[in-house]
């Protein structure tokens, strides 16, 4: 028989409305963890196309701060950086590309102060005999009153005056006339870096140095025999 001494077990049903707010508990529980875990999580790092991505993940670039870093990242290294700004000004390659004469990329660059002369400067090229190197003859005159520079070598796709020589350079040495004190334009004789130098009056000149030249004056280039006697036309 059944033992009525025992109190009945009854079993609390919850209402609809007691479970929701246990629920709406449950969730607030769960959404501050959540919360709390994103306020602790690492900083978000976006990459130059606007892609999320993590450290482990992070691309690596030559240049440093080429990420956008948003929070607060004070490791070296990490900074919020602005787009690069457009650089229009030549580089090293253009600016050789655009001095270029028939293809070949010229060593020389004419100065602000260069100018036409009104004097009619020339070279007379003279040639010792080899029996008898007191004896000269000239072979040719060379007129410098057409152009602003006379570039001097071996390369004939640049030079203006060419020179056979074997120890001529391709480019060797230039002939530029120059605005001397606002008041009159000189001839100037500079080397372009040549493997056996240019000369004035026996004398070695400097590479990449302008020297004045004078009526008178004799150039040598390299160790051809050949002399190049600077004149014009009113001492002629």
């Amino acid at each position: 028989m059944r033992d009525r001494s025992r109190s009945p077990i009854r079993i609390k049903r919850e209402s609809p409305e007691s479970r929701g707010s246990h629920r709406r508990e449950s969730y607030g529980r769960e959404h501050l963890v959540r919360v709390k875990e994103e306020l602790g999580a690492r900083p978000i790092r976006i990459d130059s196309r606007g892609r999320p991505y993590k450290d482990e993940d992070r691309p690596r670039s030559k240049k440093s701060g080429s990420a956008i870093v948003i929070g607060n990242d004070v490791s070296s290294g990490s900074h919020s950086i602005e787009p690069e700004k457009e650089n229009f000004e030549p580089s090293g390659l253009l600016a050789a590309e655009t001095n270029t004469r028939n293809g070949v990329v010229m060593k020389y660059t004419p100065p602000p102060e260069s100018r036409m002369s009104p004097v009619s400067w020339r070279l007379y090229v003279f040639k010792p005999d080899p029996e008898d190197p007191k004896n000269t003859q000239v072979l040719k005159t060379i007129m410098l009153d057409k152009q602003e520079y006379y570039l001097i070598g071996c390369d004939q796709r640049v030079a203006d005056i060419q020179l056979f020589h074997p120890t001529i350079s391709k480019q060797h040495a230039v002939i530029q006339h120059r605005l001397q004190d606002n008041k009159r334009v000189r001839p100037y004789l500079i080397d372009l870096e040549s493997t056996n130098g240019s000369f004035i009056n026996g004398e070695r000149i400097e590479k990449s140095r302008y020297y004045e030249l004078k009526e008178n004056d004799i150039l040598k280039f390299g160790f051809s025999s050949r002399e190049y006697v600077v004149l014009h036309d009113k001492c002629v």
